[in-house]
């Protein structure tokens, strides 16, 4: 009885962690699982400046999530940061990853935006 008591209570408190995570979080976390399958080496990749952006205050739910992303080429050299934008997709995928120059024309979406 006394098992199936701790199990309740480790089931319980998973619960309200992941009811405590917001969209925003969830979104930054698709976008870099995203952009970071996109470079050479994923493992290496590192992210600053991130953050996600909807078109008002009044959507909860994020159109898109911008930052930079730093990575190393094939040759194990350092390439510098580059913008990149994710935007979600309705289905069950993680949405679409745009790097560096292709990434320039959705800008707009986290300019004019509210984290």
């Amino acid at each position: 009885m006394r098992t199936l008591g701790i199990i309740l209570l480790v089931a319980s408190s998973t619960v309200a962690a992941a009811e405590s995570v917001s969209s925003a979080d969830v979104a930054v976390y698709n976008a870099e699982l995203a952009v970071s399958g996109r470079l050479q080496d994923p493992d290496a990749a590192e992210f600053r400046h991130v953050a996600a952006y909807r078109p008002d205050a009044s959507i909860r739910t994020p159109q898109a999530v911008c930052g930079q992303v730093g990575a190393r080429t094939g040759f194990d050299r350092y390439n510098g940061y580059r913008s990149f934008v994710w935007v979600p997709a309705d289905d069950v995928d993680h949405g679409t990853a745009y790097i560096g120059n292709e990434a320039n024309r959705l800008q707009y979406l986290c300019r004019n935006a509210t984290r």
